[in-house]
């Protein structure tokens, strides 16, 4: 029975990363409408793309009450990420879990409500602009870029820490990682964001629904930045503050930092 209650983090932990995983393909699918291209995407992915199933733009009036029933979407999703991510609430949560189940439970709530908005948004399939061929390739690959970016950075910290599964499976021996400064960190402080962003904006097609989840995305990564990097230097200290100073937010420097700074 305790070899069995031991395992039991460690199923939940498992389970949640497999979720968060399949609502991470869900989004590309969802974001890039390739229920439109793939059967297999249109079959594993459930919700239909960001623009709808491909019928013709709706009315302006019903544009207009379309993107407020979205951003009041992408408004949940700030929220909870907001509140959830705050010190008080995580000691909360811990109060009913124990403490190296919070970020699993931290991730499950943000991939349900993503699942949420991908579920229940109002499709804006206005064509703003297109890129013509053969321009259309090099956009696309810049912004296939982006996604492979975004991807790869979860790796370059710690990739099962940030989804909660180191935590599960080290229980109560756990202990936050070392704060290090590799690879593309060693140019921009948040390469995650930033290939997110790069992915959403930089699109060989542009309609007014990708525009709208761009820039509340956007609006709440400035945001949520101010909130992490507030906790991280508390929890950092001295090495934090020194790196922040050093390395730009969004925007890549040209300059590698130099970790002996950090020191």
């Amino acid at each position: 029975m305790m070899q069995l209650n031991a395992m039991l983090p460690i199923v939940i932990g498992l389970g949640v990363y497999a979720y968060v995983i399949y609502v991470n393909f869900v989004l590309i699918t969802w974001l890039n409408n390739l229920d439109r291209y793939s059967e297999a995407a249109a079959r594993y992915a459930v919700v239909v793309g960001i623009d709808g199933d491909g019928a013709s733009p709706p009315a302006e009036s019903a544009d207009i009450v379309a993107v407020v029933r979205n951003v009041l979407l992408m408004g949940l999703f700030a929220l909870q990420h907001s509140m959830m991510a705050r010190q008080t609430t995580k000691k909360l949560v811990t109060k009913a879990l124990p403490f190296y189940l919070e970020r699993t439970f931290y991730v499950l709530c943000a991939a349900s409500v993503l699942h949420i908005i991908m579920t229940f948004w109002a499709p804006l399939p206005r064509v703003l602009y297109e890129i013509p061929s053969p321009w259309w390739y090099i956009v696309w690959t810049l912004s296939a870029l982006g996604l492979a970016v975004n991807v790869s950075s979860t790796w370059m910290i710690d990739h099962f820490d940030l989804l909660g599964l180191r935590q599960v499976f080290m229980g109560k021996k756990y202990s936050q990682p070392r704060f290090m400064v590799r690879y593309l960190y060693k140019y921009v402080r948040n390469p995650i964001y930033l290939g997110f962003l790069t992915h959403i904006f930089i699109a060989p097609t542009m309609t007014l629904g990708r525009l709208v989840f761009g820039l509340c995305s956007l609006s709440y990564i400035l945001f949520g930045i101010q909130l992490e990097e507030k906790d991280l230097a508390h929890a950092v200290g001295k090495k934090y503050k020194t790196y922040k100073k050093a390395v730009p937010m969004l925007i890549p420097s040209t300059k590698p930092y130099a970790v002996a700074q950090s020191g």
